[in-house]
């Protein structure tokens, strides 16, 4: 087997406390990463608070914490939350990084992160950390439609992230829904379908960007491992979290998956690092060897 280790977190303001002012809690990130029953290979961070300041100093002293990462920023639209995949190098090769602000760089394109690995031959591995609009339903569709591509027939692509939004139901599992009454009046229309696409009085999770990402042929692992934990901490929604940050594969990805692998941290470390959970899994990259004499198929769109 040739497996490598995918880490998930948003973790809160880049460790930055505002009560004192300090970066008191980004040393916790080297933690959350020992924890693991393997060294992570590929993190997918997201809140990177201020990672771009000072050619980028934040960013890679995390990635020293997470045990000598490379990192590759993408910068916010609104704000100071970056977010941010990081690489073990080698066995990785970084091949491209589509920067927002860089020459030539379509809308779809942004924040991804192509990489070579011994195990793949010339084929390569895409890349994206995601963090949607906490606020907004529609806001996280049309993102999530940006996405599309890259599930593509043979790709072989990686979205984590926050996305704010629940997974539809899967045949073999239901998601947690929420009880959003336990909400206040101004926070329960955040996740929630809007007026209009509801019942008056009923509140529903708006679950139209993880059914955009699922319709499109990307693979939750969560749903493979049959594991609908939330992934954030007790305390968040007033205890109506959900399972809102995801890995996602495409489907040329998928039989790598090592199902059993994957986890939802309940460690007190996670607990004091942020409001969400380190989410994870394993890949065997041995399991794809079928499917690497098979180029992947153009994707179809744009104009």
């Amino acid at each position: 087997m040739i497996e490598i280790t995918l880490m998930d977190i948003n973790f809160r303001d880049g460790g930055y406390d505002r009560m004192t002012r300090s970066f008191q809690r980004l040393d916790l990130l080297a933690g959350l990463a020992a924890a693991l029953p393997f060294p992570p290979d590929v993190v997918f961070l997201q809140e990177g608070y201020r990672f771009g300041d000072d050619g980028a100093e934040l960013m890679h002293y995390a990635g020293q914490l997470l045990g000598g990462l490379t990192g590759f920023l993408m910068p916010p639209v609104h704000g100071l939350l970056y977010q941010v995949v990081y690489l073990r190098c080698p066995p990785f090769v970084p091949l491209r990084h589509f920067h927002r602000h860089s020459p030539g760089v379509y809308h779809d394109q942004e924040g991804w992160v192509h990489a070579g690995h011994p195990a793949l031959g010339e084929r390569v591995l895409k890349l994206c950390s995601v963090h949607m609009a906490y606020h907004d339903g529609d806001a996280r569709m049309s993102e999530a439609k940006r996405y599309s591509r890259y599930a593509a027939s043979g790709e072989f692509s990686v979205l984590a992230g926050d996305f704010n939004s629940l997974w539809p139901d899967c045949p073999r599992h239901d998601e947690l829904e929420p009880d959003w009454t336990a909400l206040p009046d101004h926070a329960r229309g955040h996740k929630t379908l809007g007026p209009g696409d509801r019942a008056a009085g009923e509140w529903v999770s708006d679950r139209r960007a993880g059914t955009v990402l699922a319709e499109a042929g990307w693979v939750n692992v969560g749903c493979l491992a049959g594991d609908m934990r939330p992934t954030v901490q007790p305390e968040v929604d007033n205890g109506q979290g959900a399972r809102i940050d995801h890995i996602l594969v495409s489907r040329g990805l998928a039989p790598a998956v090592v199902a059993s692998s994957y986890d939802v941290d309940d460690s007190s470390i996670g607990a004091r690092a942020s409001d969400h959970k380190r989410v994870s899994v394993r890949l065997n990259l041995a399991a794809l060897a079928p499917s690497l004499d098979r180029a992947p198929t153009p994707p179809v769109g744009g104009g």
